[in-house]
């Protein structure tokens, strides 16, 4: 009798779920997922060695990291109803992926951490819907 082996990353998935990066803008709060999504942080770190550290990300990235980040609906949100700026949008863009950067492990779990604009370093879930408490939860 041949045994099969088989690798269940389903239950290694269901056991990493943890909790969601709270996105904060315009009053509203919305859930992103746990962690960054794996082709969106290689995208990063490609386009870092193309533009090195002081390179400046054109505004194309920008838009893909924004929707593989945000999804579609809640980035089309974060551009229209919230209107950032041309100015705000790198800014926005680096304190997410630096709060995705941040250890999740290093903050309790039932604790609401907020990350100040100043003390993000750089680095960008998918879509998110919103709770009855008037925020958004992961889809």
């Amino acid at each position: 009798m041949t045994v099969v082996r088989t690798v269940d990353f389903d239950a290694f998935r269901a056991e990493q779920k943890g909790v969601p990066l709270r996105f904060k803008i315009g009053g509203d709060v919305y859930d992103l997922p746990s962690s960054l999504p794996a082709a969106v942080a290689i995208d990063v770190i490609r386009l870092k060695s193309q533009l090195g550290d002081s390179g400046e990300v054109p505004l194309e990235a920008l838009e893909q990291f924004g929707v593989a980040i945000f999804g579609k609906e809640l980035w089309d949100t974060v551009l229209d109803r919230h209107r950032v700026t041309i100015e705000e949008l790198p800014s926005l863009m680096e304190q997410v992926l630096g709060a995705y950067s941040e250890d999740p492990k290093a903050a309790s779990p039932t604790s609401e951490e907020t990350i100040a604009s100043s003390s993000v370093s750089s680095t960008v879930g998918r879509g998110s819907k919103r709770t009855s408490s008037g925020s958004t939860e992961s889809t």
